[in-house]
């Protein structure tokens, strides 16, 4: 097919390479222009600036388009994004308009009001924002959106991408079973050669690297950590976005006799070879669609200590272990677990970890699962 009949794509949502400080979305986002770059004219809008800064992303040419990689193009808004997002909807008139998150006025709210009823198709992402966990933080507003989205029958003309069997679950349960679902997978790094690695004896070096927010629940760690009398090496790495909740989470770090610092943000291609200096990776969030980083670490065979609300089974694949709640208690018994493992425990447990990515990289055709969604 020539570029003359390619379709045309348009990606919309706040936060695009180089910001990576919104976590897993942006990187999804990137390795899904980076696939479908051939396959279609793809432009993004979305802000010149990364997540909670005041300063314009570096490298790039604030509110113009800017050539990111062959039929892709990217506008940097300084602005709210309402004139960048009208204006690409009115120049452009994309074929398909895929919008990621729920609740944006400008990157989601706007473009369904624009484009409702149109024969444009229209595909949303939630990226885990209508699990349960995640509607239980802010709900009222939540509720409110999700209230009017309906009775504005912004749900009848569109499409949802889910990025797996829970996601696709969870969509249902708030759009009815009816809802015109297509599950496609979140597209991840290729998984690195695990250095060989040994767990020192009696010690444990924990990694969290995640937002800084309610719902990724690293005070949960800093709680269980109160009850665990054997010394560890407790690591957080991420942005602050929620700054009270921060405040809260460094009153805990006080008076522990664990070594805990936080250590600021990760770049995104730094993600692998950081987390894989560490003994586990813990993350008790409160919901993930997919958990780029959780996938990151078993890339390179860290283990992980994860909460039941991710779609990873790393339990029964010897991958690490799952927490089935919040109690501090149970985090602190599967961190002594991990802390008291001896050689061979754990190398079996590295081992799981890096099959388990290793075969979710393999067995999914990203490419064709990507054209299905967006009927290429």
């Amino acid at each position: 097919m020539t570029s003359a009949n390619l379709k045309s794509l348009l990606i919309l949502y706040p936060h695009f390479y180089p910001s990576f400080k919104g976590g897993g979305p942006v990187q999804s986002l990137t390795n899904l222009v980076e696939l479908l770059h051939n396959e279609c004219k793809i432009s993004v809008v979305c802000s010149a600036y990364d997540l909670g800064e005041s300063t314009i992303l570096e490298g790039i040419k604030p509110d113009e388009w800017n050539s990111y990689l062959d039929s892709v193009d990217v506008f940097y808004a300084t602005s709210n994004g309402y004139s960048a997002v009208r204006s690409a909807l009115e120049h452009f008139k994309p074929d398909i308009i895929y919008l990621n998150g729920m609740f944006s006025p400008s990157y989601n709210w706007l473009p369904l009001v624009l484009v409702n009823k149109s024969k444009q198709q229209v595909i949303i992402s939630p990226r885990g924002m209508l699990q349960g966990g995640a509607l239980a933080l802010k709900p009222l507003k939540k509720k409110i959106f999700l209230t009017l989205f309906k009775l504005l029958g912004l749900h009848k003309n569109i499409s949802w991408h889910a990025t797996d069997l829970q996601e696709e679950m969870d969509i249902r349960i708030v759009f009815g079973a009816n809802a015109r679902v297509t599950v496609a997978p979140n597209i991840p790094k290729k998984p690195l050669q695990p250095k060989p690695r040994k767990k020192q004896g009696a010690q444990l070096r924990l990694v969290f690297l995640s937002l800084i927010t309610e719902k990724k629940n690293v005070h949960v760690v800093l709680e269980a950590l109160k009850l665990v009398k054997l010394p560890i090496t407790f690591h957080i790495f991420g942005p602050v976005k929620d700054h009270r909740y921060w405040e809260r989470c460094k009153a805990l770090m006080q008076d522990q006799i664990h070594a805990i610092e936080y250590l600021g943000s990760v770049n995104p291609n730094e993600v692998q070879n950081q987390i894989s200096k560490y003994d586990a990776f813990i993350l008790p969030t409160k919901g993930e669609n997919f958990g780029h980083a959780i996938y990151e670490s078993l890339s390179v065979g860290t283990p992980v200590i994860i909460s039941k609300h991710t779609p990873w089974k790393v339990a029964e694949k010897r991958a690490g272990f799952v927490v089935e709640s919040e109690a501090p208690e149970k985090w602190a018994w599967a961190i002594e677990r991990f802390y008291t493992l001896d050689e061979n425990e754990y190398s079996a447990l590295s081992a799981g970890a890096h099959a388990l990515a290793k075969k979710y990289f393999e067995e999914n055709n990203f490419m064709s699962q990507y054209r299905r969604l967006f009927q290429l």
